[in-house]
């Protein structure tokens, strides 16, 4: 009998160390991105006021808040973490690092809020993070843009154009187009139609374009175009390159 128990508990412990190896080998490595939040008159915001959404940029659909495992925001000090191990995707631990980290901080009492955008390197300590008074945009506003040159074939996040813009009311009649130099059209994408144009929050939306035409054939390198239309308002045009 003693014999039989030994083997058993001898089994159960190779099971779960087994189980223990495979968890580890398959879980993002753990790493936290950390800074101080502070209101805009330098003072700490109240823990139960505090909402962070963090995403890596070409992944905008992995979001992790400060209620996710591994994340949080605390008083007295202000402090706030992010583990991007925690991400479904692996992020790029390996230097030199690829991934770029958006956060958004928003103070749910006071209306405040703002938004950084990290070069993941490593040693992520963004120290202070103030928030500002909300102003609603007046306008359609391109709040950014990255790359300003991709590769289609190159790896994540330079594979492919994102621009992220706000609007000056909640719409839904949102159109991105794509132009080439010579002011050809090339693609047209609407939002809730097209995967490439996202909503973020409210009005703030993103655009994707991988390089490809209306005919799914990449197109050739050059200075590209990409105009915003927005219920009616004047359309809000940029450029950018596509290396190939």
């Amino acid at each position: 009998m003693n014999t039989i128990f030994r083997w058993k508990t001898y089994r159960t412990a190779f099971v779960l160390l087994i189980g223990l190896n495979c968890a580890l080998l398959f879980a993002g490595q753990s790493h936290n991105v950390v800074g101080e939040l502070r209101s805009s008159d330098g003072s700490t915001p109240s823990i139960s006021d505090i909402e962070i959404e963090a995403w890596i940029i070409s992944r905008p659909d992995e979001i992790l808040t400060n209620y996710s495992p591994g994340c949080g925001y605390g008083n007295p000090v202000g402090w706030w973490h992010i583990n991007i191990g925690n991400f479904p995707t692996n992020w790029d631990n390996s230097p030199p690092y690829s991934d770029t980290l958006r956060i958004v901080f928003k103070n749910t009492q006071s209306g405040e809020q703002t938004a950084v955008i990290w070069a993941i390197n490593g040693d992520d300590n963004l120290g202070v993070v103030q928030l500002q008074p909300y102003q609603p945009p007046s306008r359609t506003e391109v709040t950014g843009i990255f790359p300003a040159a991709f590769t289609p074939s190159g790896r994540e996040p330079y594979n492919r154009l994102r621009v992220d813009f706000t609007t000056k009311k909640e719409t839904s009649d949102i159109e991105v187009m794509i132009y080439d130099i010579k002011g050809r059209e090339l693609n047209t994408y609407q939002l809730n139609q097209s995967t490439e144009l996202i909503t973020i929050d409210g009005q703030t939306f993103a655009f994707f374009w991988n390089g490809k035409d209306g005919h799914g054939s990449t197109v050739s390198a050059g200075i590209y175009i990409y105009q915003i239309n927005v219920d009616g308002s004047a359309p809000v045009t940029g450029m950018f390159g596509l290396i190939r």
